[in-house]
């Protein structure tokens, strides 16, 4: 068979080989994490208290704005609240009177205050004094009031130590005796509660 030389055409019917194509393949890209940052995490944190002070802030108004509307004071200074299930009524210090508490009074004591609180379970009269003696002569003059009956148990924090008295049926005596801070520095405090149950709730 003859040769055909380079510089002459290729006979009908036969085709070049083709070269080679190669495709570039696309870079494979890892999936992005999903998640926040940290930064977006603490702006969330942020809003969520923020949120939380404003809707503390609203209920505090609201309770304050309640509890000045249920306030009514007398013609005598004396104030009385009007709460739901509830009413609290002020005792003028000159007002309270021993014989209501069932217990007496320590010696030269000055009364501060009084509060009178009726529910309908209850009704609760208490009174606040102070005086120049130690608490521990206070306290020693109680127990010797109260007799055997009496329980003393001192709470914690420097709260105060107090006594609970038992008195007629349904009817409890609670003595707390501790230094007095704020506007008696110096004095021994006496606060008297006595908390009587309603004939109702009987």
């Amino acid at each position: 068979m003859s040769e055909i030389p380079a510089n002459q055409p290729q006979p009908s019917g036969s085709q070049p080989n083709p070269s080679p194509q190669y495709y570039a393949q696309p870079a494979f890209a890892p999936p992005r994490k999903q998640g926040m940052s940290a930064t977006k995490i603490v702006l969330i944190v942020v809003g969520v208290f923020l949120a939380l002070g404003i809707v503390g802030v609203c209920v505090l108004g609201a309770g304050v704005y309640f509890l000045a509307k249920s306030a009514h004071r007398d013609a005598n200074g004396q104030i009385s609240m009007n709460l739901p299930g509830a009413s609290i009524h002020s005792i003028a210090p000159d007002k309270v009177v021993e014989s209501d508490f069932g217990v007496p009074f320590y010696p030269g004591a000055r009364c501060l205050s009084g509060t009178r609180t009726e529910t309908s379970g209850f009704t609760q009269l208490s009174a606040t004094f102070v005086t120049a003696d130690s608490s521990d002569n206070v306290i020693a003059f109680y127990k010797q009031k109260a007799g055997s009956g009496a329980q003393t148990t001192v709470m914690p924090f420097g709260v105060g130590t107090q006594l609970t008295i038992p008195a007629q049926a349904g009817s409890t005596i609670s003595i707390i005796v501790a230094q007095s801070k704020g506007s008696s520095p110096g004095m021994t405090r006496i606060q008297i509660a006595r908390s009587t149950q309603s004939t109702a709730a009987k």
